[in-house]
């Protein structure tokens, strides 16, 4: 068992979901979101938790059609940089001279 704690950027929550299950699968070692989700055992299933030396970390499942996504998405304040975000930005330029090819 390890005898140090998780860095803050490893206190993380990660949420599973694919095609073939009904249910979302939340793992979090933030301790905000295990007892947000602890207060509400009729939408959470706690089915694992454990400690990482002092952190506490706890796996849940919620059936997939409670999710709502579109309040996921929602964020404030500052963006986290991503590959994403320095992508360079890309244009599309459309043609209004097309030939036909005969």
């Amino acid at each position: 068992m390890p005898t140090e704690s998780l860095t803050a950027p490893e206190r993380e929550t990660i949420i599973n979901t694919d095609d073939e299950t009904s249910t979302v699968r939340i793992w979090t070692a933030q301790r905000s979101v295990i007892t947000s989700m602890r207060k509400k055992p009729d939408s959470f299933h706690e089915t694992d938790s454990g400690h990482y030396g002092a952190t506490e970390w706890a796996e849940f499942i919620i059936p997939v059609t409670d999710v709502n996504w579109g309040a996921l998405a929602k964020r404030t304040g500052t963006p986290r940089p991503n590959a994403a975000t320095n992508l360079p930005s890309a244009s599309v330029t459309r043609s209004t001279d097309h030939k036909d090819a005969a």
